[in-house]
């Protein structure tokens, strides 16, 4: 395994500090980063934990502090359910935090946990949002992406878009990444 011996924390900071320096890349304030990866509990025994950026975190100054880690398998759960509101999701977040003191995860936390790559990242890159605008946006994107890349349409509330983009990658498994009709940008793999 060649990431083996790779710390994972600085893996993802270390993206998000190059994602975040570059406005065509990502715009300011928007932007998500994270990583799965077992940690211990209390008890010795690791858990499935996502570690993902936290809410309204500048992707070019993110810390170890700005990784919210949360029980990844509830989460997951989630995505099974018909309907979620947004008091109900800032809920589930803080209650599946595994750090007291961490910040409120992402808004985008659910697409981000039922992703099943090590690493995710989604940003807003400024051609992209251009190409988004536009009436035939799903063909300029498979245009450009080919096979690698795919488009969903942008679906209202995170639940539904979650469970859209966890359905695009798993039924593609050679996807490299999945265009937004918002704009945004979701990178994925074993690493970033």
């Amino acid at each position: 395994d060649s990431l083996q011996g790779i710390d994972p924390f600085a893996e993802c900071i270390y993206a998000a500090g190059l994602l975040g320096t570059e406005p065509d890349l990502v715009l300011p304030g928007t932007g998500s980063i994270s990583v799965k990866m077992p940690t211990p509990d209390l008890l010795g025994v690791d858990q499935d934990t996502l570690f993902i950026s936290g809410r309204e975190r500048n992707l070019a100054a993110l810390s170890a502090q700005d990784l919210v880690p949360l029980r990844r398998p509830p989460l997951v759960s989630l995505l099974e359910l018909d309907a979620l509101t947004p008091e109900q999701l800032d809920n589930e977040l803080v209650c599946q935090r595994t750090r007291a003191d961490a910040p409120l995860a992402s808004a985008d936390t659910l697409v981000h946990a039922g992703l099943p790559d090590r690493c995710v990242a989604m940003t807003q890159p400024a051609a992209l949002l251009a190409i988004a605008s536009t009436p035939s946006a799903a063909e300029h994107i498979a245009l450009a992406f080919g096979t690698a890349g795919a488009f969903v349409e942008d679906e209202p509330g995170s639940l539904s878009l979650a469970q859209a983009v966890v359905r695009t990658r798993t039924s593609s498994p050679a996807l490299l990444g999945i265009a937004l009709s918002d704009g945004q940008l979701i990178a994925f793999g074993e690493s970033l």
